[in-house]
């Protein structure tokens, strides 16, 4: 054979081009340049960080505003608006009543009360006089929370019922 390219290979020969001149040595696979590849990077890292960030500035957003104390809430009640959020306070004696498809009562803190609303059942623990939290939302227009759960706040500390409690028990092997 004669002419251009008559002594390379034919397989060489009838690969594409792609714009690249022909030769008779391996196509070298397409690679970016680093550059490139490191700014991708740091804009997922940055991504990442950003999206980390604000889930912790969320969490400890939720954590540190547990609850509002009702007279704190009353004076928030603008920034409040109908965002849900939990309301702590001290049941009032002698203002809790049955409603249709719950309780309503009054909660007190700071001086200030406010009438709440709750559907559902109310806790086996819930009381006049007790410290509960609540959860739901402020109405508008009116001074009313309504809630949708009641958590009841007691002492970490265990006191043992004696008045209801059955015989002690021995155990084996000690005297007591």
């Amino acid at each position: 054979m004669s002419g251009i390219g008559a002594d390379m290979d034919p397989e060489v020969l009838a690969r594409p081009t792609r714009g690249r001149e022909r030769h008779s040595g391996p196509i070298p696979p397409r690679q970016q340049p680093k550059r490139r590849r490191s700014k991708r990077v740091w804009i997922a890292g940055g991504v990442v960080v950003i999206a980390l960030g604000y889930l912790v500035w969320e969490g400890l957003g939720n954590a540190l505003n547990y609850y509002q104390p009702v007279n704190v809430a009353l004076a928030d009640r603008a920034k409040l608006g109908q965002s849900e959020f939990r309301l702590e306070g001290m049941v009032v004696r002698g203002s809790v009543r049955q409603v249709p498809g719950g309780v309503a009562f009054e909660l007190a803190a700071g001086g200030k009360s406010i009438e709440v609303r709750n559907s559902g059942a109310a806790p086996e623990m819930f009381a006049p006089g007790i410290s509960v939290v609540v959860v739901g939302h402020l109405a508008p227009g009116r001074l009313l929370f309504v809630s949708d759960q009641i958590m009841v706040k007691h002492s970490a500390n265990y006191v043992p019922d004696t008045k209801h409690a059955g015989p002690q028990l021995a155990v084996a092997g000690r005297s007591g």
